[in-house]
């Protein structure tokens, strides 16, 4: 069972935080964390159905979650396209730095010197 706990964080983390934190750099209105996952969901269904409907979805995709952001945020547009590209950069560098200190602490538990 906490196994199970400690991997719902370690997504919460992942997903969640990035929108959460690039939302409070660009000043949205809507920050909280149920905010922040009705966002990622609408912008999830949003790039479903842009993908769905154009060939051209997946490089309108960005866009598209911008636009999801910024209605459920309660942004301007271009404010969206800011946590879009903010969203990236962080859920790349907090992935990062989960698996970095997770193959130190591996280290650590299998070479205790």
């Amino acid at each position: 069972m906490i196994e199970f706990i400690v991997g719902f964080l370690i997504v919460i983390l992942i997903i969640i935080l990035p929108v959460h934190l690039a939302g409070k750099m660009v000043d949205a209105k809507r920050t909280g964390f149920a905010w922040c996952l009705l966002a990622i969901l609408l912008a999830s269904l949003f790039q479903f159905i842009g993908r769905s409907v154009s060939i051209y979805g997946y490089i309108l995709s960005p866009f598209i979650a911008a636009l999801a952001y910024s209605i459920a945020m309660k942004t301007t547009y271009l404010k969206g396209i800011a946590i879009a590209i903010l969203q990236f950069v962080l859920t790349i560098i907090i992935a990062s730095l989960l698996v970095t200190f997770s193959f130190a602490s591996l280290r650590l538990l299998t070479f205790p010197f």
